[in-house]
């Protein structure tokens, strides 16, 4: 029986690139932990969603997975084909001319080698950053911890850059959304995120104080992130418990783990958020 997905967030329009961008890698962390099925001997199957959804289920998905990601952001057949076979994918944007030697964040990576004596591309993922030391973290479905291009679910790796890494850019400034004439865009009227407000936002459970507004910006882009489905806590939770979920979240999406990812803020943490926000970081 073929396994449901995992819950996508909820995505907000993208007014940039790298917001589109952060859109479809939002959709595509969002099933990291998904695991395919197994028959009747207990063998790992190929049976998943996203190959049914393809319509051709129990095969090699990895490119499945990339397209299913793509449908959901709404970007299918725009700036990503849909595909299940990976050389037609990395042949459709080499033929746009989207082919690029160095990674960014929102690139896919197609795996080069040999399949069955054939030299080809045989596996693609998601670029989910750039790391030091010519490596790159990724989300890649049929894999396994060891980046095999046959694996088991969709999993986080690290990957160091080398020539068997193809990589291709999806052009995200066909999908900005254009605000319609009157309508106001989205705006940050909050500039600067400071690690005071931030640790103030993680203890006090009201929104009293002169750094409310901070909190709210901070919550705003963890909402767009897709590390809190919304700005203000549910009924029946703090303020202050809200924001340590939600930065917790963060914290794990950084690679923090035990101790390190307790949802209290400290300078890396905030720092990083800002980097990836835009916002000046304070003390």
């Amino acid at each position: 029986m073929t396994a449901a997905t995992r819950p996508v967030p909820h995505l907000e329009p993208p007014y940039s690139a790298a917001q589109a961008a952060d859109r479809l890698l939002a959709v595509a962390a969002s099933q990291i932990g998904f695991r395919e099925g197994r028959s009747k001997s207990g063998d790992w199957n190929n049976d998943n969603p996203y190959g049914a959804w393809y319509g051709s289920n129990g095969v090699s998905w990895c490119a499945q997975f990339v397209s299913w990601c793509a449908q959901q952001a709404g970007y299918l057949d725009v700036i990503i084909p849909k595909h299940q076979y990976t050389p037609a994918g990395w042949a459709w944007f080499k033929a746009r001319n989207r082919d690029v030697s160095k990674p960014q964040r929102g690139d896919l990576l197609y795996v080069y080698g040999t399949v069955s004596g054939v030299k080809r591309v045989h596996h693609v993922g998601f670029v989910e950053k750039v790391l030091p030391g010519n490596k790159i973290l990724t989300v890649e479905g049929n894999t396994n911890l060891s980046g095999d291009s046959q694996g088991l679910g969709v999993f986080r790796l690290t990957r160091t850059v080398t020539p068997r890494l193809r990589f291709a850019r999806p052009d995200y400034s066909k999908v900005v959304k254009v605000p319609a004439k009157g309508a106001m865009k989205p705006a940050v009227r909050v500039k600067v995120l400071s690690t005071k407000a931030m640790q103030y936002a993680a203890s006090n459970p009201s929104m009293d104080g002169v750094w409310g507004a901070q909190r709210l910006a901070a919550l705003s882009t963890l909402k767009y992130l897709g590390l809190t489905p919304t700005v203000a806590p549910p009924k029946g939770t703090a303020w202050d418990a809200h924001f340590r979920t939600a930065w917790r979240r963060w914290q794990i999406s950084l690679g923090y783990r035990g101790a390190d990812a307790d949802g209290f803020p400290g300078e890396a943490s905030v720092d990083k958020l800002c980097r990836r926000a835009g916002y000046k970081h304070l003390p």
